[in-house]
């Protein structure tokens, strides 16, 4: 993703948030570190799921740095690949288990975005499960799907088909719904932060911390990884920090490359989950879709009928129709007069 802006870590020192993250890792009776075998027993398994490109990575990325989450670093398949053996499914959980019990962490989380077919069976091989869902406007999905060459149709068509797995389990206490449009947005990732945070168990935390989260690691992710493997909640904290600190001086981005190709999915993925959190001000679909693809979306009755389900305005920002013009260079342009536009923020989010 495109990133300028982080929110600041405020009112806290590298010390600060070093000892009191210590402080929350000890035990409250004897301040001993709990054994990996105390842990187990009360792990929390976080799994992610959503259609691709509506930001299932970045947000792992941020649930794994969370206080007292480990990081499963790449996408597991578990219930696609063993589905109907329920045995082995549960050998990876105690494998999980084990890895974040010998960190000292007290849950997991994993991301496979096609999980979101098959929820159903993770509550049933899991009774643990927690289940974080994230949604992006469909137009925007398409618009970073046509990156990798996924005709828009079949874009669509996987958008709705995707989210449709979903809608039966909205109102499960076990499942949390987040629109990507929240997360990225400046005013409103805080909140975000806090209802994640809540959910998977990691609350109470103070807001300083759950900032924290927002960053990536200091180096850049091995391809097919979306977030950090950790030896503990220190080198967490240590790490994010001196990521915070890179970006302050300006040398964070820099240090991440250039991106790969789009058609490279697993390592232009990890070099996106690499990049630092910035706010998206406006949806990316008008500019980036050209006026024949807006509007075959919106001739869509299967689109439309989603986007209104999940709250999305069927029209172009800041006018009342899905009209556009098309520019010399063959981009997508608003047609509506200047003044008449609602005032922009220079620093958009590119893709999740």
């Amino acid at each position: 993703m495109a990133s300028t802006a982080t929110p600041p870590v405020r009112g806290s020192s590298v010390h600060n948030l070093l000892t009191r993250q210590h402080l929350l890792c000890l035990d409250a009776a004897g301040g001993q570190s709990p054994s990996a075998q105390e842990l187990q027993p009360f792990m929390r398994h976080v799994y992610v799921v959503g259609c691709g490109h509506s930001g299932t990575s970045v947000l792992k990325r941020t649930l794994a740095s969370l206080p007292g989450m480990h990081c499963i670093p790449k996408e597991s398949q578990l219930f696609i690949r063993l589905a109907g053996r329920p045995n082995a499914q549960r050998k990876y959980l105690a494998r999980w288990d084990a890895e974040a019990a010998a960190a000292g962490f007290r849950g997991w989380v994993e991301k496979t975005p096609k999980h979101i077919m098959k929820v159903d069976a993770i509550w049933k091989a899991d009774p643990r499960a927690r289940v974080v869902f994230i949604v992006r406007d469909g137009r925007d999905v398409a618009a970073s799907m046509l990156d990798r060459r996924v005709p828009l149709g079949d874009s669509l068509e996987r958008w709705v088909a995707d989210n449709t797995h979903i809608l039966p389990h909205l109102d499960d206490p076990r499942l949390l719904a987040i629109k990507y449009e929240d997360f990225a947005d400046k005013a409103g990732v805080l909140g975000v932060l806090r209802r994640l945070a809540e959910f998977v168990g990691a609350a109470p935390v103070e807001d300083d911390r759950l900032l924290l989260a927002l960053q990536p690691p200091v180096g850049v992710l091995p391809a097919g990884h979306q977030c950090a493997v950790f030896e503990g909640e220190e080198q967490k904290v240590a790490d994010l920090t001196a990521s915070y600190l890179q970006l302050l001086a300006g040398q964070g981005e820099a240090a991440k490359g250039e991106a790969p190709r789009a058609v490279y999915h697993n390592r232009y993925r990890s070099w996106q989950a690499s990049r630092a959190w910035a706010p998206q001000v406006e949806p990316t679909w008008p500019r980036r879709l050209s006026c024949e693809q807006q509007a075959a979306a919106a001739a869509d009755a299967a689109v439309r009928s989603m986007l209104q389900r999940f709250g999305y305005p069927l029209e172009r920002p800041g006018t009342n129709s899905t009209a556009c013009l098309q520019s010399q260079s063959g981009d997508a342009v608003d047609a509506t007069p200047v003044l008449a536009r609602p005032a922009q923020d220079p620093a958009p989010l590119a893709t999740a």
